[in-house]
């Protein structure tokens, strides 16, 4: 038996090798963007926790503002003691 590899082979085993490693890259390009789109999501969603605290705290201060002058407020503005639209605009 001959230890010889056919060309055909050889240039074939060589084909397959660069798609491996290109695959390979990509595979390490889409972990990467979906690390970083981990991480977005992660920061939008701790800005969406304060956000909803905000308007809670806000829908209180409006309750009682409204109690307290016997009418119901809505739609009227009042300020956020935490500067959320601040934040909103950082």
């Amino acid at each position: 038996m001959s230890d010889a590899v056919p060309a055909a082979f050889l240039t074939r085993w060589i084909a397959l090798q660069e798609e491996n490693r290109r695959l390979r890259q990509q595979v390490a390009e889409w972990s990467m963007e979906r690390t970083a789109l981990q991480e977005e999501i992660i920061r939008l969603q701790a800005m969406n926790d304060e956000l909803r605290r905000d308007n809670a705290h806000l829908r209180e201060r409006n309750a009682e503002l409204a109690n307290r002058n016997g009418e119901r407020r809505v739609g009227q503005g009042v300020s956020c003691p935490r500067g959320c639209a601040a934040r909103r605009a950082g």
